[in-house]
């Protein structure tokens, strides 16, 4: 993967969302974007933590963020599940059997979006339905409760997603869902554990991150580590 200096970030930075498509860059110094198959943008294979003041990087998190997740949305979330214990997942778009023969009775999306260890919760307009579970290590996963949650969960399902916003301000994240249905993503700002508050799975076989300290990264899903 290829590292950018301060002054390519910074040029990357100046991209706005007053751009009418994610496509035409003129001006950003940086090659035009790639449609991906299946609806996906293919986006430069890039990283940062935007650099610069809170005041500098805080808006444009949010510029870069909604360009890169744009073609999302309008998608169907079409299966509501729970991986590696109680990290919330979900499914959207076209549904497809895993190539590996151990998963192959399993189905995923061409979009996946996953939570990792980041609080949550689900509501309603101001109604909260559910949230995350809290986590303790030492404690073994109750079944039965992530089967409630889950349950109410699932009314995420076949359902189109209205918006994928990240506020700058907290890093807390709001997929939208129609029914006035709302996922917020809540992390904690203290949190230097190193893991991602959550990741985007692209048709196009990429993934986004984003984590502590405004830290985004999008990259080929073949150079995960």
């Amino acid at each position: 993967m290829k590292h950018l200096d301060n002054l390519t970030i910074h040029r990357f930075r100046c991209l706005s969302i007053k751009i009418r498509s994610p496509l035409a860059r003129v001006g950003t110094g940086a090659p035009p974007l790639q449609k991906g198959g299946k609806g996906g943008v293919k986006v430069p294979l890039l990283k940062g933590d935007l650099g610069g003041s809170d005041f500098d990087r805080k808006p444009n998190i949010e510029q870069i963020i909604s360009v890169i997740t744009k073609p999302i949305i309008g998608e169907i979330c079409h299966q509501v599940i729970f991986s590696y214990g109680d990290e919330l997942r979900l499914d959207f778009g076209e549904m497809s059997a895993y190539t590996h023969p151990k998963l192959a009775h399993l189905c995923k999306g061409s979009w996946q979006f996953g939570t990792r260890a980041t609080p949550w919760v689900f509501q309603q307009g101001d109604r909260i339905l559910t949230s995350s579970l809290p986590v303790d290590i030492d404690a073994e996963i109750d079944e039965v409760e992530i089967d409630a949650v889950k349950k109410v969960l699932q009314q995420l399902e076949n359902k189109e997603l209205i918006d994928f916003a990240i506020d700058a301000d907290n890093i807390s994240l709001t997929l939208v869902f129609e029914g006035d249905r709302q996922l917020i993503l809540q992390p904690d700002s203290q949190d230097d554990s190193g893991l991602p508050y959550w990741e985007l799975f692209m048709p196009t076989e990429q993934v986004l991150t984003v984590g502590h300290g405004f830290f985004w990264e999008c990259k080929s899903i073949h150079e995960r580590y």
